[in-house]
């Protein structure tokens, strides 16, 4: 701080995730590590550390890394034992984030358009599409109502042809049917819509819907978590914010302030940069989705067709797996007690630190 104000001062470091001069370093995005906070499900108690308090979450991560028994892969500093959906078998091919073709796994989508007559440039979007190209989309962008009748507009009805259903949910109380669906998938709930008309306007029902997403962002445990803003990630409320009110009514939309442009533009005031920066929740604009008449229905179909949600819940399917390796790692401790190569230098830093020597020229 600088006569209070925050300043930033970047400069390079040799500290890398490339072993074995660096097998012991662990990185993280400021982002994904928030999104490790905050969806990471371990029911065991932290690990105490050897200053005798259970160790923060920073520092079980470290141990997590270091002492799984397969090292980090070599110049990613990834785990093998991790599942990326295939974008390290891209990234290792091509380092950069738009070579995408070798997640490509079919060319339904680019046959099509080749039938259909396009050429040149035109068929790209269908190649984006063959290639997955979704996984490397930011996992904050929120769909929007795709024009200004949306909201007002309600589903498909189903045909009064259907068969009724005899399912013993239908005869369930209405109070129960939000606890079910809070462990349903968000796929599962409109599957689950579509056997028949009962469920059909019950499920989609907004009194229904609505406690299932506000108890989301409580319960760890629900499957529904990953579709709320994070609060600790000011930057993805506030967008998330504005995308939803373009959701109501016209005459309800009171979310945020629209510059000659239309673009919504950011509310309320803006916190030093960085996402782990402490944030007073009470500043945070309330998302509209918990008003009434917002037609939550319409929002999270466009919320499970989006590209960005998709690539947004990829992540929240790789913390997942972290739920596995920090259960086993409190559970059963280190799979091996030495976390960087035999033979690594140790050695007091500026501030007497014990720290590696990384390098071989001996330096931190």
């Amino acid at each position: 701080m600088r006569d209070g104000v925050r300043a930033v001062v970047r400069r390079n470091t040799d500290c890398s995730t490339l072993w074995p001069l660096a097998a012991c370093n662990v990185w993280v995005h400021a982002a994904c590590w928030a999104y490790l906070r905050a969806w990471l499900d371990c029911a065991l108690a932290p690990r105490v550390g050897r200053h005798g308090a259970a160790l923060s979450l920073a520092g079980e991560l470290y141990e997590v890394v270091a002492s799984r028994r397969e090292r980090q892969c070599y110049e990613r500093g990834a785990l093998p034992c991790v599942d990326y959906g295939g974008t390290l078998e891209a990234y290792f091919g091509e380092p950069h984030q738009d070579y995408v073709l070798p997640l490509r796994r079919d060319a339904r989508h680019t046959a099509k358009a080749l039938k259909d007559g396009l050429r040149g440039m035109e068929p790209v979007p269908a190649l984006l599409k063959d290639s997955r190209a979704w996984l490397w989309v930011r996992p904050a962008i929120w769909p929007r109502a795709p024009c200004p009748s949306a909201a007002g507009e309600s589903l498909h009805v189903v045909s009064p042809a259907a068969p009724q259903s005899l399912a013993a949910i239908c005869g369930l109380p209405s109070e129960l049917l939000p606890a079910i669906l809070l462990h349903c998938r968000i796929e599962d709930i409109f599957a689950l819509a579509s056997t028949c008309r009962e469920l059909y306007a019950r499920v989609l029902d907004s009194n229904t819907l609505r406690p299932v997403v506000q108890l989301s962002m409580t319960i760890v445990t629900s499957p529904l978590r990953w579709i709320m803003p994070l609060p600790s990630l000011r930057e993805e409320w506030e967008a998330a914010c504005g995308a939803m009110w373009s959701w109501m009514p016209v005459g309800r939309r009171g979310g945020g302030r629209t510059d000659p442009g239309g673009e919504e533009t950011t509310i309320g005031p803006k916190l030093p940069d960085g996402p782990t920066q402490p944030i007073d929740k009470s500043s945070l604009p309330p998302l509209p989705d918990f008003e009434v008449g917002f037609p939550i229905a319409a929002f999270l179909r466009a919320y499970r067709d989006s590209d960005s949600m998709r690539s947004r819940r990829r992540r929240w399917e790789l913390i997942k797996q972290w739920d596995v390796l920090f259960t086993d790692y409190r559970r059963d401790g280190w799979q091996r007690d030495e976390f960087v190569l035999p033979g690594t230098a140790w050695a007091l830093d500026g501030d007497g630190h014990l720290r590696c020597q990384c390098r071989p020229e001996g330096t931190f």
